[in-house]
């Protein structure tokens, strides 16, 4: 039987291709979803490991920072604008 409009004819291939190739498009599917995820959990890895390198690195910038500086704590007693005056 023919069909009746061409709109017809292309909605009917379209729907005895895709019922044959739905399996295999949904096992690619599975499978890059799949791969996708293990790619995000070897990168999520790799930023908390970079993270903690880097507060590593800051804390001892800190640290070698107030030993060469040597930082202390507190204030001298005198106010910083008027330390000059001779009175």
């Amino acid at each position: 039987m023919e069909p009746t409009s061409h709109g017809q004819e292309i909605s009917s291939t379209i729907h005895t291709r895709s019922t044959g190739a739905s399996c295999e498009s949904d096992e690619l599917k599975e499978q890059n979803s799949k791969d996708i995820n293990a790619s995000l959990d070897k990168s999520i890895a790799k930023m908390h490991e970079l993270n903690n390198m880097w507060e590593k690195m800051a804390t001892n910038i800190r640290k070698v920072a107030s030993e060469v500086c040597e930082v202390t704590k507190g204030s001298g007693g005198e106010a910083k604008d008027t330390w000059w005056w001779n009175e």
